[in-house]
């Protein structure tokens, strides 16, 4: 099930949660995220795409500045669409909310959003929860990650 909300001020949420949309679902999803520019939330979560479809909305990421929160919870993306997405979150700044969590990233992507996420402006919530992360990398997050906004 598709869930599209549109508030009085224009924006827009979008809930494809669970729809096995797999890589040309998030592939048309983000062409469609460089038209509508007023999607404030998008969840996708659970829908089986992989790096091709993590790569693809991280582009559109880019432009989509109204853009705060983002679930992508429950595919595949791995270290490949992490970094797409640190690059993505280098450039636009309103994105506040990431839900990344069990989408088969190891330390090299993790590594890589943290980096891009230290120098820009606030976050609200990282997850991460459900990676291939060490356990020395997860003790090194919990010490820098002093308002507590990361989940692993």
């Amino acid at each position: 099930m598709m869930r599209l909300r549109i508030y009085v001020d224009g924006t827009v949420c979008f809930d494809v949660l669970g729809n096995d949309i797999k890589d040309a679902g998030a592939l048309a999803i983000a062409e469609a995220l460089t038209i509508n520019l007023n999607i404030v939330d998008l969840d996708l979560s659970s829908n089986g795409f992989g790096s091709q479809g993590g790569v693809a909305l991280a582009e559109a990421f880019k432009t989509a500045t109204k853009l705060e929160t983002v679930d992508i919870y429950g595919n595949e993306i791995g270290d490949v669409g992490a970094k797409a997405i640190a690059e993505a979150l280098a450039m636009n700044q309103n994105i506040k909310n990431l839900n990344l969590g069990k989408n088969k990233i190891s330390n090299e992507g993790i590594l890589a959003l943290l980096t891009v996420l230290q120098s820009r402006g606030k976050i609200y919530s990282l997850d991460i929860g459900g990676n291939s992360i060490t356990p020395e990398l997860k003790a090194d997050i919990r010490v820098i990650d002093t308002k507590g906004v990361i989940r692993l």
